[in-house]
């Protein structure tokens, strides 16, 4: 049987084919732009791992150098009862200093990592320069303490923000920064019984109080 074509039925199939073609157009259009999406998220997802990796590495530096540092102060302390601040004389001035990242990484990480990182540096300046300003006031047991608490303080914070940093990466503990942050802590916890033998006469940095109240403030809610 013939099929009788009319300009009606003519007219309605071009627009039945221009609809369908509009139709997988906009189909492939939008699968490209999706693809597109997915691999700027995979490309920035990547640039802010290599940021995150390159942020981690001078928190665990400083951490090294904090542990390295604290280690023959502690061992002059327990040699102190013999010679007394003759123990001191072979130590060498403590320069802590931390190496903030440059620009290019910092603007690929997170801003909340970005402020941790801008206020440990600060913190840090802040500390040094209250210890100088202070330093009148002391005599040379008083100021290897207080250069201990400053090195526990911020040995512990720099190995907190690494592990934090590992974790955003899935990337498993750091036998290093475990140690390290054992030996601060064992430091940390003798620093404190020190503390409430004689807190009136118990030297104290500004950083290292605040952590010892927020520690009594938190042992309490529990």
């Amino acid at each position: 049987m013939a099929v009788e074509l009319t300009l009606g039925s003519v007219v309605g199939i071009v627009m039945s084919s221009t609809v369908l073609s509009a139709a997988v157009n906009g189909w492939v259009a939008w699968w490209l732009k999706r693809g597109d999406r997915k691999r700027e998220d995979q490309t920035a997802k990547q640039q802010q791992n290599r940021a995150l990796q390159d942020a981690l590495l001078p928190l665990e530096a400083f951490a090294k150098r904090a542990e390295a540092d604290l280690s023959p102060i502690e061992d002059a302390f327990l040699d102190y009862g013999i010679a007394e601040d003759a123990v001191f004389k072979d130590l060498k001035p403590v320069a802590l200093h931390f190496d903030i990242s440059p620009r290019s990484v910092l603007d690929a990480l997170p801003l909340r990592l970005v402020d941790q990182l801008h206020e440990f540096e600060r913190a840090l300046d802040v500390s040094a320069d209250w210890l100088d300003k202070h330093e009148v006031r002391f005599d040379a047991f008083d100021l290897w303490k207080l250069e201990a608490q400053r090195l526990v303080h911020f040995g512990l914070l720099a190995c907190e923000l690494a592990n934090g940093i590992r974790g955003d990466l899935e990337l498993r503990d750091s036998g290093y920064v475990i140690a390290w942050q054992r030996h601060f802590d064992a430091a940390f916890a003798k620093l404190e019984r020190e503390y409430d033998r004689d807190p009136a006469e118990y030297p104290l940095m500004p950083e290292f109080e605040a952590r010892l109240t927020s520690l009594a403030q938190s042992t309490a809610g529990r």
